[in-house]
C-alpha cells in the first residue's frame, strides 16, 4: 500500500538511486559515462542524503576497474542479466530494494548544479505518489522519457509485464506504457524541473537551465559546469 509522504519529512525518506552500468561495450562507451556521473555527483552534490546508491551491472559482473569509477561514491553493487536492458534493471531494482522513493537513471544522466535530489524529494512531498521525470514528451505518443525518472517502487512493482528486450520501446511510449499505466490508476505522471512541476497534459520543453539533469538528448555543459 503506497503511504502518504506528506506525513514524512524529507529526511525521514528512505530514498534509494539506481545507475546502470551496461557490460556491452563497457569500455569503449559506458565505462566513461559512468565516470562522468560519478564525477558530476561529486561535484554537484544532491542536498538531501541519498539511501543507498545502487549500481546494476547490466549483462555480466561488475568488474573491479569499473567499482573504482565510482569512487569516493559509497555504493551498492547488484548484477542484472540484460533482460529488457535498462527497464528490466529497474523492475528487478523495485523487486528488491526497499525505500519509499525509488529514482531510475540510465547511463547518459549526469549532474550540473548541486541540490538535485533536493528538487527530486520538494516535488515528491508535494504531490504524493506518482511517476515523476525529468523530462516529458508528446511524439511518437505522451510519456516520461524512462532515462531519468522516479516513483514509489510499488508503482512500478505493479505494472503487469515483467519487460523484455521487445518490450522496451512499449514501456517508455507505447499503448502499454509506464506513463498511461500511472496515469489510468489514477495517480498523477509529472514533468519536474528546478521551478517547475508539471502534470500530465501540461509538459513543456525544458531548456538547459530548467533541466534538472544531463543526458545524451541535452546539450552538455562540459564536466567542469557549476
Amino acid at each position: 500500500m503506497l503511504g502518504d509522504p506528506g506525513r514524512k519529512r524529507a529526511e525521514d525518506l528512505k530514498i534509494s538511486l539506481v545507475y546502470i552500468l551496461p557490460q556491452v561495450n563497457a569500455a569503449r562507451v559506458y565505462e566513461p559515462l559512468a565516470r562522468r556521473f560519478a564525477e558530476s555527483y561529486v561535484r554537484n552534490p544532491p542536498g538531501v542524503e541519498v539511501h543507498g546508491l545502487t549500481i546494476i551491472s547490466n549483462g555480466g559482473p561488475i568488474q573491479e576497474r569499473q567499482k573504482r569509477l565510482f569512487h569516493p561514491l559509497p555504493c551498492y553493487w547488484m548484477e542484472h542479466s540484460n533482460l529488457g536492458k535498462d527497464v528490466g534493471a529497474f523492475q528487478m531494482a523495485a523487486e528488491k530494494i526497499e525505500c519509499d522513493l525509488l529514482i531510475c537513471f540510465g547511463s547518459h544522466v549526469h549532474f550540473w548544479k548541486a541540490g538535485w535530489l533536493d528538487r527530486i524529494v520538494e516535488a515528491f512531498l508535494d504531490n504524493g505518489p506518482a511517476l515523476y521525470g525529468a523530462w516529458g514528451f508528446h511524439q511518437p505518443a505522451d510519456h516520461i522519457r524512462t532515462t531519468a525518472f522516479w516513483l514509489p517502487p510499488e508503482l512500478l512493482r505493479s505494472y503487469p509485464i515483467w519487460v523484455g528486450n521487445s518490450q522496451r520501446y512499449g514501456f517508455e511510449y507505447g499503448p502499454q506504457s509506464i506513463t498511461l499505466f500511472v496515469h489510468n490508476l489514477g495517480f498523477p505522471v509529472i514533468q519536474v524541473g528546478w521551478t517547475k512541476a508539471l502534470d500530465y497534459g501540461h509538459w513543456e520543453h525544458f531548456d538547459q537551465n530548467e533541466s534538472i539533469f544531463r543526458d545524451q538528448h541535452t546539450a552538455s555543459l562540459g564536466w567542469n559546469a557549476r
